[in-house]
């Protein structure tokens, strides 16, 4: 009862071997191009179609993302946009406060930061911020 194996059947096995231990090898090479592989594991790449071996990793690695910040968004002069947040801290501070205020210039990235107990202070945050970039930069 000898059972004969189709060629076909041990070729197509083998190729998936030689896929799988060429993806591996991909990985641990830290992700280098398949033409590289090539030339350093001939026997391992030998066979294989380039469009048969995808690498998740590198196809997302190749995506960029869109730039954020739009041309007409963008501030000429100083102090002529400024991005605000309040932000809660984990901990509150020795001083009893628990959340922040930052105002970011958007034309020079300088950033004023200002500690609250509470978040209804942000006004007088905003006016004391106003007050102190009139006073002193303009």
């Amino acid at each position: 009862m000898d059972q004969e194996v189709q060629p076909d059947l041990v070729c197509a096995a083998t190729m998936e071997d030689k896929e799988k231990q060429a993806m591996i090898h991909h990985c641990r090479m830290g992700h280098v191009s398949f033409d590289k592989m090539s030339r350093i594991f001939s026997d391992v790449m030998c066979g294989i179609g380039k469009g048969k071996l995808t690498c998740d990793a590198c196809e997302y690695a190749k995506h960029t993302r869109a730039s954020y910040v739009s041309k007409w968004l963008r501030s000429i002069s100083p102090f002529m946009l400024i991005h605000s947040d309040v932000w809660t801290s984990p901990m509150v501070s020795m001083n009893g406060k628990k959340y922040f205020a930052t105002f970011i210039d958007c034309y020079s990235r300088m950033t004023w930061i200002y500690l609250m107990r509470h978040k209804d202070e942000v006004f007088s945050c905003f006016q004391n911020f106003h007050a102190l970039v009139k006073n002193q930069f303009q």
